[in-house]
């Protein structure tokens, strides 16, 4: 088997945080942002999070899909998804603790009323 070619597209600032992160993880794979020059007949796998429709498609011998995600809903969501992909979604202990900690912080700002609080503190008004 040769190289493994990965296309990596990840939000902003985040895509050079995950090339370097995938880069130790495969030292040995040639690792590739979208807006990087590369040849999409080589690229053996995509690493994504909320892939443009029809982007997939695009790389004609792909053999996975990755999603940066624990979801997978932004990668099915494109009618021109290749279907006969397997798409690998990511999951961890610490994804599930940092979902839980996700949803409580955001119950407690509805619950806290933090947007108002926050307005308040902007208009220098103390209710």
């Amino acid at each position: 088997m040769g190289q493994l070619n990965i296309v990596l597209k990840a939000g902003g600032s985040r895509a050079s945080w995950w090339k370097e992160h995938l880069f130790n993880l495969l030292p040995e794979a040639k690792l590739y942002l979208t807006g990087e020059e590369m040849n999409r007949d080589d690229i053996d796998c995509a690493v994504v999070w909320k892939p443009e429709p029809g982007w997939l498609k695009t790389f004609k011998n792909l053999k996975c899909i990755v999603s940066i995600g624990a979801g997978i809903d932004h990668v099915l969501c494109d009618p021109g998804l290749p279907v006969h992909l397997p798409i690998i979604r990511t999951t961890s202990s610490d994804l599930k603790v940092r979902m839980r900690e996700y949803v409580t912080l955001h119950v407690l700002r509805l619950h806290r009323r933090l947007q108002e609080v926050t307005a308040a503190q902007m208009f220098r008004e103390w209710r």
